[in-house]
């Protein structure tokens, strides 16, 4: 009986394929119920054809539109169901030519590569690193061009916020962060071969130059032995434009006017500079500091130290005291005579009986005489002008009315020589101004011609000026009296040493 069957099944087998070789391919839905194992290349798709090219391709899918889609029908219990596609190009006439992986199930594409993509657009190699441009990265993300590789971080305003778009990127010349939003601005670089630790940030807040462990009670920590720090530099225009922004919660803030050569300080209300830069006076007993504070002299003009030194016989003794020196051990221990003394320019030669010749540096005791041998023929030539002037106005007593000048003088301007001059330090100037002058300036200038200075006299009649030489380089310079903006006497020349 199963011999029978089976005679009959290979029969009808033997028939089926006879027929379809004679009325050609059948092209019928088949369903194999059991696995199926192919040894060959396999073809898929409407545009395979018979004797297909396989090449050293095992596998083809050939027609308009390719998609492989992967359709996992669990439904019991928590198992992932999740669909996916691999899509091969749109659909639609001029559209892109890609391959994609698709989320069926969300309708999103996590993973595109548009046809042209160059040669290692994307590679992972086998230690796990990613390369972007790179068949070799060395690190875990690698970018690698021929030109500046960049990296965009892009804010595209999808969630509500503002759109911003920032690159990092990097080149022969810097590292810099770019703000593509507004123009493209470089607002962070770093130079190639920067020095280790020029820019720290810690977890304290604090920020090192030049140091990783900078103080941790310093907000900046500055760590240098061929550098130093430069002041926001400003014309005194710029200056004063900057003041007009600032209020009392500004107060220390600090710059530097390259026009005056000053650090400048801000204390809440005003710029303010060279705040030890104060004169001292004296009146009576009484000294006083330009900006505040004085000093009764009164308990030290008893005279406590004038004493009087006394020799009798071999023992020295002072007034006032009762200590006394007994020379008698020094008597005739230098009983020698002078052979010979000459002077050359500041230096003594001294030659001493039975002994080796000394010299002495006279420097220390005449060059405070010359200079105050200076200053007196300084002070000898104000007088002279000062009684020159007396006598021009002597001669004219006859024509002054004294209405009109009240303080008995003429209405001719006079400026005085600064004494001492040279100096270095304190100098005054000494001058007179009729009452009757709107206004009246002294101009100084330095030997180039500039303006360094306009000093505004607030007492009209016979004055006097104080000047310092703090910031001032040494050299020469020049002061000019002007009367109701006219110039009103000759200009004096004074040198700062």
């Amino acid at each position: 009986m199963k011999i029978q069957l089976l005679y009959v099944a290979i029969s009808i087998v033997a028939i089926s394929t006879i027929s379809a070789q004679e009325d050609g391919d059948i092209l019928e839905k088949q369903l194999i119920a059991d696995d199926l194992f192919v040894q060959g290349s396999l073809g898929i798709g409407l545009n395979i054809v018979n004797n297909q090219a396989f090449g050293s391709d095992t596998f083809i899918m050939k027609e308009d539109n390719l998609r492989m889609f992967f359709d996992d029908n669990s439904g019991t219990g928590s198992f992932p169901a999740n669909d996916w596609r691999f899509t091969f190009n749109d659909t639609t006439n001029g559209g892109d030519n890609y391959f994609s992986i698709d989320d069926a199930t969300a309708g999103n594409v996590p993973f595109r590569i548009d046809a042209g993509a160059g040669n290692n657009a994307l590679r992972i190699e086998s230690g796990g690193n990613v390369g972007v441009g790179t068949d070799n990265p060395a690190v875990k993300f690698q970018v690698t061009d021929g030109n500046s590789p960049v990296m965009r971080l892009e804010q595209d305003g999808s969630d509500g916020f503002t759109p911003q778009s920032w690159d990092l990127a990097g080149n022969e010349a810097n590292f810099f962060i770019r703000d593509v939003t507004n123009g493209s601005k470089l607002s962070f670089r770093i130079q190639p071969n920067t020095p280790e630790n020029t820019l720290t940030l810690r977890a304290s807040g604090t920020v090192g130059i030049g140091t990783f462990g900078p103080n941790t009670n310093a907000s900046i920590h500055m760590n240098s032995t061929s550098k130093g720090l430069l002041i926001n530099r400003m014309t005194t225009d710029q200056r004063t434009t900057f003041g007009g922004t600032l209020a009392a919660g500004d107060n220390g803030m600090m710059v530097f006017d390259n026009e005056e050569n000053k650090l400048y300080l801000w204390d809440g209300t005003q710029w303010i500079t060279n705040t030890d830069d104060q004169s001292l006076s004296i009146a009576t007993n009484v000294l006083a500091l330009e900006d505040g504070g004085s000093v009764d002299l009164s308990s030290f003009l008893d005279n406590t130290d004038n004493q009087e030194l006394s020799l009798a016989t071999n023992t020295l003794s002072i007034s006032g005291g009762t200590n006394t020196v007994d020379l008698s051990a020094f008597v005739n221990t230098d009983n020698q005579d002078l052979t010979s003394a000459t002077l050359t320019n500041n230096q003594l030669t001294i030659a001493i009986e039975n002994g080796n010749s000394v010299q002495v540096d006279l420097s220390a005791i005449l060059t405070p005489l010359q200079t105050e041998n200076a200053t007196q023929q300084a002070q000898i030539d104000d007088l002279i002008t000062r009684m020159e002037t007396l006598e021009a106005c002597a001669c004219q007593v006859l024509n002054v009315n004294e209405n009109e000048n009240p303080d008995g003088k003429a209405n001719k301007s006079i400026l005085y020589q600064n004494i001492p001059n040279p100096f270095n330090g304190t100098s005054s100037i000494k001058y007179y101004v009729s009452h009757h002058a709107n206004k009246a300036t002294i101009v100084f200038s330095n030997n180039s011609g500039q303006v360094m200075s306009t000093v505004k006299l607030e007492t009209l009649g016979e004055g006097e000026l104080q000047i310092n030489s703090d910031g001032l380089a040494t050299g020469i310079y020049y002061y000019t009296l002007y009367v109701n903006g006219r110039k009103a006497a000759d200009t004096r020349k004074m040198i700062i040493e």
